[in-house]
């Protein structure tokens, strides 16, 4: 009787710390739905350069030598409203798809980028994310949004987005998921924003995941 109490106390105390530990996150890491961060202007991130010009417009793929990866590319998107200047760069290769985007004001944008950008009137500096990042939020409304960064240097802040969440019952068919209720998926993002006289200049948000099998 006495060991059978013990072992249930050890049961309950193990529940206790699994629960503080699943609801701890580390300085610089940030758990929310990851919805918030997979998409801008509706298209998200994994999904193919193909589905950019559904809602942009046609715009040339081209290599990009920013990661020194022969296989990566990049489209380029920039405001066609007059002095805004709001450019959207989408990176990635062709096996994986589109990982990550940019969003970069007329301030962090230079000249010699937007002249090789496609004009589009669904790029301005007001576009966001679905949590609302966007340009030209000061300082405290980003910290308040995104929580302490992982890294700050100067006018450079990083942010690690991380979490679980359950899949769509659409993602879970094309997956090939058989148990499609309990299916569920680790999200993982790297959050970059540029801080310029107190205003967001440019951010960025990556998608770090592994690619499923």
């Amino acid at each position: 009787m006495k060991t059978t109490s013990i072992s249930l106390t050890i049961v309950i105390i193990s529940s206790m710390f699994l629960s503080f530990a699943s609801s701890f996150v580390l300085a610089g890491q940030k758990e929310a739905p990851s919805v918030d961060f997979q998409s801008i202007l509706g298209v998200k991130l994994r999904s193919s350069f193909n589905d950019i010009p559904k809602t942009l417009g046609q715009a040339p793929v081209i290599r990009s030598s920013r990661t020194g990866d022969s296989d990566a590319l990049s489209a380029c998107y920039v405001s066609s409203q007059p002095a805004d200047g709001t450019m959207l760069i989408f990176f990635g290769d062709p096996e994986d798809g589109i990982s990550s985007f940019s969003v970069l004001s007329s301030t962090a944008a230079s000249k010699e980028k937007t002249r090789i950008c496609t004009l589009s009137s669904q790029v301005s500096k007001e576009i966001h994310i679905p949590n609302h990042l966007r340009l030209g939020m000061d300082r405290q409304s980003l910290l308040n949004l995104l929580g302490k960064p992982k890294w700050n240097k100067d006018e450079f802040m990083e942010w690690e987005i991380v979490g679980r969440q359950k899949s769509s019952q659409a993602e879970d068919q094309q997956k090939g998921k058989k148990d499609i209720d309990a299916a569920t998926y680790d999200f993982d993002y790297k959050v970059l924003v540029t801080i310029r006289n107190g205003k967001v200049a440019s951010f960025s948000v990556e998608d770090k995941r592994p690619l499923y099998d």
